[in-house]
């Protein structure tokens, strides 16, 4: 898409040709700028939205209105964060062991990490009294839970959560 003189050019495969063709009949920009639509190319929404569809019958998440596409998980953890944290009583569940990208994030925007625990005994899994403990407990300090952060598959430690 970067260099549309290899399209119909023989050098790509057949399926690559006509798949360039489609993605570029339906973008209203070049390939790597700006769309009228921040949360991505709707077309490519609407695509993520029929395989969650078909894939776990969610309506809601299945909606291309609900769904915004970043260049990769980090950016959305780094924007996500960033819209939640308004000041340090904001705070935002995190898996221990977690990915340093979300204490990082955290201290970054100047939020609060609330600790949640998983149980490499339980394959990783998390205990949601001691879940429910840990928000009463944040509550009871002040700090105003904004998200949760839950990790499928878990990194670092490669659990599939029920």
């Amino acid at each position: 898409m970067l260099y549309p003189k290899l399209v119909g050019s023989g050098v790509l495969s057949k399926d690559a040709d006509e798949r360039i063709k489609m993605l570029m009949s339906k973008m209203s920009s070049p390939m790597g700028a700006y769309t009228a639509n921040s949360k991505g190319h709707i077309f490519v929404r609407e695509r993520v939205a029929e395989y969650i569809r078909k894939r776990d019958g969610d309506q809601f998440f299945a909606d291309p209105q609900n769904i915004f596409m970043t260049n990769g998980a980090s950016e959305g953890v780094k924007l996500s964060f960033k819209m939640l944290i308004r000041e340090q009583r904001d705070g935002i569940m995190v898996p221990i062991p977690q990915y340093p990208l979300y204490s990082a994030q955290l201290t970054l925007e100047g939020g609060t990490m609330v600790k949640y625990y998983l149980d490499e005994d339980k394959n990783w899994g998390v205990d949601v009294e001691d879940i429910q403990r840990r928000i009463k407990n944040a509550k009871d300090l002040g700090i105003n839970l904004r998200a949760m952060v839950i990790i499928n598959p878990g990194n670092p430690t490669g659990n599939v959560m029920s």
